[in-house]
């Protein structure tokens, strides 16, 4: 029996009994290839093929709650032209390919993106790459900071994700510490990472157990230690994070 060329589901045939069931079948595919969903777990620290049935729906949200990835993973599509939203809601970077062709990286932290898979490669439409979706937030403080300053402040207006280890976020200073200084990243007044200054280091290390996620309304605040550093000073800061 022959198949749709890009559902890859059966067509009628004359005389079939219970057409009843193929149509359905057909038009449960058409539901899901316009407007389903589905969220699929990562099962190892590996690549990943979805299902067939799970690669008819439109939307394809990868997760890694069992399994936490920790290197960047591709995710294998059929051959069979048609278009995705996928949104990476992992801890490391995905790339969406077909088996033996070209693909699209989408970085971590929830981004969504519109792919086309044309059977033989997967391409981003209109050109979007992961940086379509960048937000960044800088900040330079100049001289050296007193006693628990603030050196960054900012409300979100909508949704942002940070990666862990707040992977991509810049660091410097002019002049370097001569001990080991932190500076604290809060989220609404509690503390999700650090910035961290090594003795007679320029660029700063980011530590950050987990993404962060910030919605309307969230505040971030970046605060300087309770016992600052005698030389650190002219800092410059800039996170980098996703748009959702």
């Amino acid at each position: 029996m022959p198949n749709s060329d890009h559902l890859n589901k059966p067509y009628l045939t004359a005389g079939q009994t219970q057409p009843d069931v193929t149509i359905n079948d057909f038009l449960d595919a058409v539901d899901d290839a316009l407007a389903g969903s589905v969220t699929v777990d990562m099962g190892a620290d590996s690549d990943l093929t979805p299902t067939a049935a799970q690669q008819l729906s439109m939307e394809l949200v990868i997760t890694d709650t069992g399994v936490l990835l920790t290197a960047a993973r591709n995710v294998i599509l059929e051959g069979f032209s048609r278009f995705h939203i996928v949104k990476n809601d992992t801890a490391q970077e995905l790339t969406f390919k077909t088996a033996a062709g070209s693909g699209v990286a989408v970085p971590a932290g929830g981004v969504r993106q519109l792919i086309f898979n044309d059977a033989a490669n997967v391409n981003s439409v209109s050109g979007q790459g992961a940086d379509a979706f960048l937000y960044e937030l800088g900040a330079f403080f100049p001289n050296k900071p007193q006693t628990s300053e603030v050196v960054l402040r900012s409300i979100f207006t909508r949704s942002i994700d940070f990666p862990s280890a707040l992977t991509g976020s810049q660091g410097y200073c002019e002049t370097t510490a001569t001990a080991e200084t932190d500076f604290d990243v809060q989220k609404n007044a509690v503390s999700v990472g650090t910035i961290r200054f090594a003795i007679a280091t320029n660029a700063s290390t980011f530590i950050a157990a987990s993404p962060i996620s910030f919605t309307a309304g969230d505040r971030l605040a970046i605060i300087a230690p309770a016992t600052p550093d005698t030389t650190l000073s002219d800092i410059y800061i800039t996170l980098k994070g996703t748009r959702v």
